[in-house]
């Protein structure tokens, strides 16, 4: 479909000039003498001169708008239009009048330049007209062909004429668009495979055996599975209309800080103890350690397997923080590999059939069915637990190539595929081993499945495949939760926010992803023999709930709200789905309190609520920081504290920096917390 940009200029005059937007993106002005069109036909620019003589339209009258059309390295759009009375006639020398004009020249050279480059590359990407709220789509190199930018992309041309320091000021926006486009490496491919490797850890191949031992029957624990999938999904279409509304790296934070903004401040505080203080790739880790000692025919004791756990993290580490493009490039080769393993286990009992004939746990499929609230959410639990990462890409979204196609397309495609592969490997699991050797086997189900379908030494290359799994998921999680920890140094709420923000020497978060490291270490060496795994899963799942719940009420708030919050964003979960995955978190967030019935306790010597007091205390934790960091202090030492902007001069990131003021001096002008952008061209909604 044609997509048409109008331009007039209200008093004739012909010039083109190059100004820097109010969200930072270098901008392109061509205010004509009279009105002309650019019209895109598949993907290829044309230039149409509209004689002064053309007649009105005969339908409608024709539109008067004063808009500008603008063309930068962070997008191509159209300024917010306002009603102007109809434009004089054109002077002579305008382009009506037949001599053509400085601006007309500049104007239909970059025409002439973007038709024949489109040309010439057909199959390149597409340049669009598109709102504000789509920005960061234009290549510079296309720009450097239309004579917007210098070749060597740190050159912005400007018209004769204009303010030497103008230019300047231009010139920097534009390097540093540049240099933040240079950093958006993951596409469709890296972001699914990003989700799909945080998914796919240790949990469909070490949980099975607890949630059948917690449900009671193979029938309820299917159906946990399907009820996991609903939350995992609803929760999907609720971070994609999230993380295209507010497209950056950060993931939660940033939509509870949008919606949630009094007491100032606050939201980053607790949302800083949830980040900080959780040990995300500890359950994994000990996942290997565990499969590696069981492929190597080594007894399995709590301090060797911790020890592989720490050697498997402290890889994960060394690998992200000093190579990020073959970190990825290794996640993305571990991830195929899950698909596989998960694919050989699900055909590995169609293979030996008179095998499967010996089992018989699908006869009465809700045989023993315990029922109890206690088993029922904990066996969810362990499901969601098997789920945890489908927001994974929201976390990179900084990163990330067009941030709403990629979405659009990656997180269904991950979270579909792992869906059907959960339950045709769960059908595999009941279908070649029988309850009693799934009970027995606990965290060694998929060794327990090829053992009796295929000999000892097929258990033992399993074993390995699925550490390679686990260790794969270890990189997923190191990688998100890395640039959180970033994220919270550039909002200015940790002490030293430049240590924190830098992405030096490597081009990684190195700062974010040590302090991860760090707390991951702890947690696996801390918990009692026996419960470490148990607890680190319920201790990540829970706060993860907490979280989720207020994740969806703001979404809920946004819905109800529309208007007032300018909400549109590109892709839209629906007011019933954010309802139930509200709902379903707030379950999990309150069953977990019912007492269980005796035996069944996931713990050996932890108290069965153990998870939701330290899930609390984490938040809180941030809470107290709160307190002291923008209320005591502030108090005792009679300041305020103020928050300014400020942008690396090397790799274009913004940082927010906290600085005291002394209490009843004021200036003029405060520098505002920076606008990441929003679904809309409205920015951020201020009361």
């Amino acid at each position: 479909m044609d997509q048409t940009a109008d331009f007039e200029d209200a008093d004739g005059a012909a010039a083109a000039s190059m100004t820097a937007a109010t969200d930072g993106i270098a901008a392109f002005r061509f205010p004509l003498a009279q009105r002309a069109k650019v019209v895109t036909r598949g993907g290829r620019w044309h230039h149409r001169a509209r004689p002064a003589t053309d007649p009105p339209s005969t339908t409608r009258p024709p539109r008067r708008c004063s808009s500008s059309f603008v063309v930068g390295v962070g997008g191509v759009g159209h300024t917010t239009r306002r009603r102007a009375p109809a434009p004089p006639a054109p002077p002579e020398g305008s382009m009506a009048g037949g001599g053509p004009t400085e601006g007309n020249q500049l104007f239909a050279a970059a025409a002439a330049a973007g038709e024949a480059g489109f040309r010439r590359r057909r199959r390149r990407r597409r340049l669009r007209v598109l709102p504000f709220s789509r920005r960061n789509e234009t290549s510079p190199r296309l720009l450097a062909k239309m004579g917007i930018i210098g070749k060597d992309n740190d050159t912005v041309k400007v018209a004769a004429g204009s303010d030497s320091a103008s230019a300047t000021n231009d010139t920097e926006v534009g390097r540093l668009e540049i240099a933040r486009e240079n950093k958006r490496q993951i596409g469709i491919p890296s972001a699914a495979l990003l989700i799909l490797n945080r998914i796919i850890g240790t949990g469909i191949f070490a949980t099975p055996g607890t949630i059948l031992a917690l449900c009671g029957s193979v029938g309820l624990s299917l159906f946990m599975w399907v009820a996991g999938i609903c939350i995992a999904a609803a929760g999907t279409a609720v971070y994609m209309e999230l993380g295209t509304g507010l497209p950056r790296n950060g993931g939660e934070k940033n939509y509870l800080e949008y919606v949630y903004r009094s007491p100032k401040f606050l939201t980053t505080s607790l949302y800083t103890g949830y980040v900080l203080l959780l040990g995300w790739a500890a359950g994994n880790s000990v996942m290997f350690g565990e499969y590696i000692l069981h492929a190597a025919r080594v007894e399995v004791t709590d301090w060797n397997k911790r020890g592989i756990a720490l050697g498997c993290l402290t890889a994960a580490f060394l690998i992200h923080g000093t190579a990020l493009k073959w970190g990825i490039r290794l996640q993305n080769v571990l991830g195929v590999l899950k698909i596989l393993v998960i694919v050989v286990i699900i055909i590995a009992p169609l293979v030996n059939l008179p095998k499967v004939r010996e089992v018989n746990n699908f006869h009465d499929a809700f045989e023993g069915t315990t029922g109890s609230g206690y088993g029922v959410v904990m066996a969810l639990y362990n499901v969601i637990w098997s789920f945890v990462g489908y927001s994974n890409a929201n976390y990179a979204l900084s990163e990330t190539k067009n941030p709403t196609r990629t979405l659009k397309f990656a997180a269904p495609l991950a979270l579909g595929g792992i869906s059907v592969l959960y339950m045709l490997a769960n059908i595999s699991y009941f279908a070649g081993v029988s309850k009693e050797e799934i009970l027995e086997a606990k965290r060694l189900v998929a060794a327990s499945l090829f053992r009796n379908m295929f000999g000892e030494s097929a258990e033992r290359a399993m074993s390995v495949f699925v550490a390679l799994s686990a260790f794969g998921n270890v990189l997923s999680v190191i990688f998100s939760q890395g640039r959180l920890v970033q994220e919270l140094g550039r909002e200015g709420i940790l002490p030293f926010s430049r240590f924190w923000a830098s992405n030096r020497p490597f081009n990684a978060p190195l700062a974010g992803l040590t302090e991860h490291y760090i707390v991951t270490v702890i947690t696996i060496v801390a918990p009692p023999a026996g419960d470490a795994y148990n607890f680190v899963l319920n201790l990540i799942s829970y706060p993860l709930a907490i979280i989720n719940v207020f994740v969806a009420g703001a979404l809920i708030h946004l819905y109800r709200h529309r208007a007032a919050w300018n909400w549109n964003p590109p892709l839209k979960a629906s007011f019933p789905v954010a309802v139930f995955f509200l709902l379903s978190n707030i379950y999990l967030v309150v069953a977990p309190f019912i007492p269980p019935e005796e035996g069944q306790s996931v713990y050996d010597s932890l108290p069965y609520y153990i998870h939701c007091v330290v899930g609390f205390g984490i938040i809180f934790a941030g809470g107290v920081y709160w307190v002291i960091w923008a209320k005591l202090l502030p108090w005792i030492g009679r300041y305020e504290l103020v928050r300014e902007t400020v942008v690396d001069d090397i790799d274009g990131w913004e940082r927010t920096q906290f600085y005291t003021r002394p209490l009843g001096k004021r200036v003029q002008d405060d520098a505002p917390p920076v606008d990441y952008g929003t679904a809309n061209d409205g920015g951020d909604r201020r009361d």
